[in-house]
């Protein structure tokens, strides 16, 4: 068996698991342990994946410690291993990751173990004192190689949807 013919083999055999074997929701805690951020002051915070892959779906910024919840603060960007998940530079709304939001906009990359996960924000409520922030990212835990297996299908099947309707 030559290695294209094995290399053919291990990809079905990759996509075969990625979709016959569950999988997990895992959750990435980002905080600035307490720290307290001024008024019109920027934070980075940084946290590190530990499982072998991470697919985050969804950014939640919590409401605790501050009237206006997700709304005090704006997200300047979300980085993964340095990589910024904004397709263009510009601060988004905070609220836009409320807790009761209904779905991300964004399209994140895969996190292989060791990456850090690097959010910025700025607080712009109205404490005087400031406030800490507090967030998550959740999203789908697996080994790295099936992840990027399932994100390029679940991507490509997506955007043959656009193009059929775009075409119609």
């Amino acid at each position: 068996m030559n290695s294209q013919k094995r290399s053919l083999l291990g990809r079905i055999y990759r996509a075969y698991k990625a979709f016959f074997e569950p999988l997990y929701r895992g959750i990435l805690p980002l905080s600035n342990n307490g720290t307290i951020v001024k008024p019109n002051q920027s934070c980075l915070i940084t946290g590190r994946v530990q499982s072998d892959g991470f697919w985050p779906d969804h950014l939640t910024i919590s409401n605790a410690g501050t009237e206006g919840g997700a709304a005090d603060w704006i997200v300047n960007d979300i980085r993964i291993a340095g990589r910024s998940q904004f397709l263009q530079s510009g601060d988004i709304p905070g609220d836009v990751f409320a807790t009761d939001a209904v779905h991300s906009i964004l399209r994140f990359e895969v996190a292989k173990a060791a990456m850090d996960v690097e959010i910025i924000v700025t607080y712009i409520g109205t404490n005087e004192k400031g406030c800490p922030f507090y967030a998550s990212i959740s999203g789908m835990e697996y080994e790295p190689g099936l992840l990027d297996i399932m994100h390029e299908a679940f991507w490509r099947s997506r955007q043959r949807l656009v193009d059929k309707h775009a075409s119609a």
